[in-house]
């Protein structure tokens, strides 16, 4: 029997179990039909090509039960279906790469576009797989991961960024915080989260070689944005959205990330793109996105983010700044400007004083006269967000100085809240109100160094690329991804953006930086250990 006729036997077999396990759910009964099919059908094919690699096997045998776990565990029959679908025609993709290169950059391609597109989306259709949610983002990058590993041939070289290895390093450290860990496997679901952003540097860093490719991403991330911030302005019009979200009578944009700080943040993330785009763009496209620019900005205002504000801020400066080679009376402007403001706040400072504008209670706590926590007891009824703010990062600092190496285990901020709360922050919000002093507080002196370090970096390589891009026609790109890595590093001392998988975002950051390094004829890539697959 022809290799893909067997292929597609297995496919319609876990379909038809799919829909028992869907309707009926019999528990592992049913799930043992698709297994030993798709394990039947993968050792058919390699056995027919001659290729039965162990990688191959284990890939196949591992999106199998994947396929299997998602049926067990979804609650919607129809959603599971729709899952399960999507599973076999990746599945059959992933046993059709191995005959053809292209076939292979092709899929991986597709997958990668999904994987990207799909991320402010992760959370409509999310499953849980050992405490761990798993999002469309996420299964489009596992399979272009396990086709981009399948599809390689004997010989060819795996280009591992430097970047990315460090990232695994980073990964490591914050597995061995688990010592001090309350709840294990909140560390797992960290380290998780760490090395899919490495695995999505590694694969993407690669596939957007391809300039094809990029246009093909960037389309579908102006797209996924577009329609993210089109949903958020819906919210504030109609009013729908929780209570607690009202805000002078308008609701507080949120979009499908449940929350509005992630939601303007990740909006504030493509705002740099979009500004290098209007700036860069030909006459006849510069409408189109400045339209796009417009509906983003509205978004973000609506969703009363000052992270996002100040990130946009920021990283509009930077993006003005990084053009004025291009547009050079405009940069002349903003560098004034700059200049303009910053001397006239330290002249403030210096003639009044910040602390003769705070509240009593504050102005008091700055002095050293009473304790912070006392002062924001005092002041919490008039801004309760700000005061939460403090809060969260004195409980950091206490976290942090308590165990200033190994903290109290990566993602155990929540988990260990209870032994370092005062009143009247008694509900854990989910992180300190700023990534650097939650990892601090989560991983010590390690883990905030570390992330430091790769925050840093990937400023550093932005700016590299702006350079290296220079009279080309990724330039606007380059632009943009340091724009919005400023945008990243700001907003993050008011949040934590590494949530709802917007690490992808940050991937994508780096992975355009090494791309872009590729394009100018670099041909030795920054990378690291070269694997032969």
């Amino acid at each position: 029997m022809p290799p893909l006729l067997l292929a597609v036997a297995a496919g319609v077999v876990v379909l038809l179990s799919a829909v028992i396990a869907a309707t009926q759910r019999g528990g592992m009964l049913y799930i043992i039909p698709p297994v030993v099919g798709g394990m039947v059908a993968a050792g058919a094919w390699w056995i027919c090509q001659g290729q039965l690699w162990v990688i191959r096997w284990l890939s196949a045998i591992a999106i199998v039960g994947l396929l299997a776990s998602i049926v067990v565990q979804l609650s919607a029959a129809i959603l599971s279906l729709t899952l399960i679908l999507l599973g076999v025609a990746v599945a059959i993709l992933v046993l059709r790469s191995g005959r053809s290169r292209m076939t292979t950059q092709t899929t991986v391609a597709s997958l990668v576009v999904i994987a990207i597109a799909s991320v402010p989306f992760r959370g409509l259709v999310d499953v849980s797989l050992g405490g761990l949610a798993v999002g469309v983002s996420d299964m489009a990058l596992g399979a272009a991961l396990l086709v981009w590993i399948i599809g390689r041939r004997r010989g060819d070289d795996i280009a591992i960024p430097r970047f990315a290895l460090v990232i695994g390093l980073f990964s490591a450290w914050l597995g061995l915080t688990v010592v001090n860990a309350l709840d294990p496997v909140l560390v797992v679901k960290e380290v998780v989260k760490w090395l899919q952003v490495a695995v999505a540097i590694v694969v993407l860093a690669e596939v957007l070689r391809d300039e094809s490719t990029r246009r093909v991403v960037v389309l579908a991330v102006g797209l996924a944005v577009a329609v993210e911030a089109i949903v958020g302005l819906g919210q504030a019009i109609t009013g729908l959205g929780p209570g607690s979200f009202q805000v002078g009578g308008v609701i507080r944009s949120f979009g499908t990330f449940d929350q509005p700080n992630p939601f303007g943040g990740y909006l504030g993330l493509h705002v740099p793109l979009v500004l290098a785009g209007v700036i860069y763009a030909r006459p006849t496209r510069r409408p189109w996105i400045v339209l796009l620019g417009i509906v983003l900005v509205a978004a973000i205002v609506i969703s009363r983010s000052r992270g996002a504000w100040i990130g946009m801020g920021g990283s509009t400066a930077v993006v003005l700044l990084a053009v004025m080679p291009r547009v050079r009376p405009l940069g002349a402007v903003v560098t004034v400007l700059m200049v303009v403001v910053f001397v006239a706040v330290a002249a403030w400072q210096i003639s009044v004083g910040i602390t003769s504008v705070l509240p009593d209670p504050a102005r008091a706590a700055v002095e050293g006269r009473i304790e912070l926590r006392d002062a924001l007891r005092i002041v919490v009824e008039d801004d309760y967000p700000v005061s939460e703010r403090l809060a969260q990062w004195e409980v950091g600092w206490r976290m942090f100085m308590n165990d200033p190496l190994v903290g109290v285990g990566a993602g155990n901020y929540d988990a260990s809240y209870p032994r370092f709360d005062f009143a009247p922050f008694y509900t854990p919000p989910g992180h300190a109100h700023n990534i650097y002093i939650n990892f601090a507080a989560e991983a010590g002196l390690p883990g905030i160094a570390g992330f430091l370090l790769l925050t840093l970096w990937s400023l550093w390589r932005a700016v590299r690329a702006v350079q290296w891009s220079r009279g080309s026609d990724w330039e606007w790109a380059a632009v943009g991804v340091l724009g919005g890595g400023v945008a990243l590093a700001l907003h993050n001392l008011f949040d934590s953006l590494f949530v709802s998988g917007m690490g992808m975002v940050f991937a994508l950051f780096i992975a355009l930086s090494y791309a872009i390094e590729w394009d100018r004829g670099r041909r030795r890539l920054d990378h690291g250990p070269v694997l032969r697959a």
